[in-house]
């Protein structure tokens, strides 16, 4: 049961961080070409 817990809590933590990381690369990326779209 606890494991269970800490795996699906370790999953939760790297979808969030791999969707964030994502999407603050892809702003970082949007903002810093000079055509941005």
């Amino acid at each position: 049961m606890i494991i269970g817990l800490l795996l699906s809590f370790l999953v939760g933590m790297a979808l969030g961080l791999f969707f964030f990381g994502g999407l603050w690369l892809t702003i970082r990326k949007a903002t810093t070409s000079p055509n941005p779209g």
